[in-house]
């Protein structure tokens, strides 16, 4: 799951009240403008970024939106978001961001 505390199944991943046993790694809000750092850090000369994500899956726009709100924020980099809803698609899109690196 996401963002459990987003899609309100849990109060909050320090006390999620009730009996919920589980595992949530970085959905806390914010935490996607902190992978935009990171990955910045990691590699200094990124100029772009682009995410692949399936819009089917519950809670992940919310997080696509904070990974561009990261991006721009942190350096101004140009983000590409590209919704892939099966296997069929992605070719596709990897041409379409291919072509936009290109272009740029």
């Amino acid at each position: 799951m996401s963002d459990p505390v987003g899609l309100g199944l849990v109060a909050s991943l320090g006390r999620p009240g009730g009996n919920m046993t589980g595992l949530a790694l970085g959905v806390e809000d914010g935490m996607a403008g902190k992978w935009v750092e990171l990955l910045k850090e990691t590699v200094p000369h990124l100029t772009r970024i682009g995410v692949l994500w399936n819009p089917e899956a519950r809670g992940l726009e919310r997080r696509v939106t904070e990974v561009a709100t990261g991006a721009r924020r942190g350096w101004g980099s140009p983000f590409t978001s590209s919704p892939v809803h099966s296997v069929d698609e992605l070719e596709g899109a990897l041409a379409v961001a291919v072509k936009a690196t290109r272009a740029a």
